[in-house]
């Protein structure tokens, strides 16, 4: 059998998760990205606080049984609420500021279906981010994904190079039935089967059941790989996810793992837990558990996980996500009276006033109150955007700008 390499097996994971959110958002979920996932096909839209605007990814440490910080994403979208872009941040410790760290821009149609994102690393050196991957989909008239193609950069021939292409097949609803994965070779050069993907739907439309195939160089045949099998309430709510692994030996499917789903009265899924099976004991043995919280909107607003301690018996801090939506998230700018690159005039200002940014492109503009809450939020293109205040009491705000690749910039403004 052909083995996958660790870069192929995590290109077939987002594979698979990208089939499932493009037919039915019903499939049972370990994380949770809040407000619109971009890997789906589909046009989305949210209401207006439905999508964070950052999350604070934390760890904890042990010996001072206290939380550190280690990770922020920040967001951008679209009029309708579609995710345009995320900017991974790492905490460097040292100066204590949050220091660039990845990207992915998103890029959509006129009907804001995806139809190419791309993925770059931060060059702290030269200051500027350098593209590394790239993901290419086409869709249906409906959104439903066809197919997709992910290539590398090839910084020594300068140019894109195909790796992956996976193709789908949809029922009558819509829903991928079947995903076949390829791999380029360049010797003879060519796509040669990977995997295939087989699932099923249950009446309600959610998917029931995945049977993944690897493909055997030596038989020229698919052979069995992987199972999943999902159960869910009367609600369609996921509520249990087995997974099974092909033992060639016995010729049968034998248990891999398990994953467990818990819901408050609205429906917001408040946690999970993950097990393993344990041949020895045959019995299912939980390592992994994450808990979840949310607002008075529905917003989820943290996700804690614990690791099991089989030492110590007993359920351990592993991390933390905390998500800030519009409204919510407190000042992390150093505030200065003119942003580096960007003018605002005129400053006092009684009424009407001019934002001059200097870069073309989509902008991101909040006005901020001193506490740091979102008085008003707006997108626009271009280099400048004007602004009524004539609404506004006196007193002294923040208007902060953010535009993709670039470092938020915010000014301060009094407002008479």
């Amino acid at each position: 059998m052909k083995n996958l390499s660790k870069k192929h097996f995590l290109i077939l994971v987002i594979a698979w998760m990208l089939t499932i959110m493009n037919g039915t958002m019903g499939l049972c979920q370990t994380t949770h990205e809040p407000g619109n996932n971009p890997a789906s096909g589909r046009k989305t839209t949210s209401a207006t606080w439905s999508s964070p605007d950052s999350t604070i990814v934390e760890h904890y440490h042990s010996g001072t049984e206290s939380w550190v910080l280690d990770v922020k994403f920040t967001y951008l979208y679209d009029d309708d609420g579609n995710t345009m872009q995320r900017i991974s941040h790492s905490w460097d410790e040292g100066p204590g500021a949050w220091k660039y760290s990845w990207k992915e821009d998103y890029t959509r149609d006129a009907d804001g279906y995806l139809v190419k994102s791309f993925f770059s690393m931060w060059k702290s050196d030269s200051a500027q981010w350098y593209e590394r991957e790239m993901w290419e989909y086409t869709n249906d008239e409906n959104g439903n994904m066809l197919s997709y193609i992910y290539s590398t950069w090839d910084p020594v021939g300068s140019r894109w190079v195909e790796s992956i292409k996976g193709e789908y097949s949809l029922d009558e609803d819509g829903n991928a039935d079947t995903v076949m994965n390829y791999t380029w070779e360049e010797d003879p050069g060519g796509w040669i089967n990977l995997t295939k993907h087989a699932i099923t739907y249950n009446s309600a439309g959610n998917p029931a059941e995945k049977i993944e195939y690897a493909w055997d160089t030596v038989s020229n045949s698919w052979i069995n790989d992987r199972k999943s099998n999902l159960f869910y309430d009367s609600d369609s709510l996921c509520t249990e996810l087995l997974a099974y692994k092909w033992d060639t030996l016995t010729d049968d499917w034998l248990n891999d793992g398990k994953l467990t789903y818990s819901y408050d009265a609205g429906g917001n899924q408040t946690g999970f837990f993950n097990y393993y099976w344990d041949k020895t004991g045959e019995q299912w043995v939980g390592f992994l558990k994450y808990e979840y919280t949310y607002d008075d909107n529905g917003n989820r607003i943290t996700e804690t996980g614990w690791d099991w301690d089989e030492d110590g018996g007993k359920w351990t801090y592993n991390q933390r996500r905390t998500h800030y939506y519009p409204g919510q998230s407190s000042l992390d700018q150093n505030i200065s009276a003119k942003g580096e690159g960007m003018m605002l005039y005129p400053n006092p200002a009684a009424g009407n006033i001019t934002v001059v940014t200097g870069h073309r492109g989509l902008h991101v503009l909040q006005i901020l109150d001193m506490s740091g809450k979102e008085i008003l939020h707006r997108i626009f293109q271009g280099e400048s955007c004007g602004l009524d205040l004539g609404n506004l009491p006196p007193s002294v705000y923040f208007i902060r700008i953010t535009q993709p690749g670039m470092q938020p910039q915010t000014v301060r403004l009094v407002k008479r």
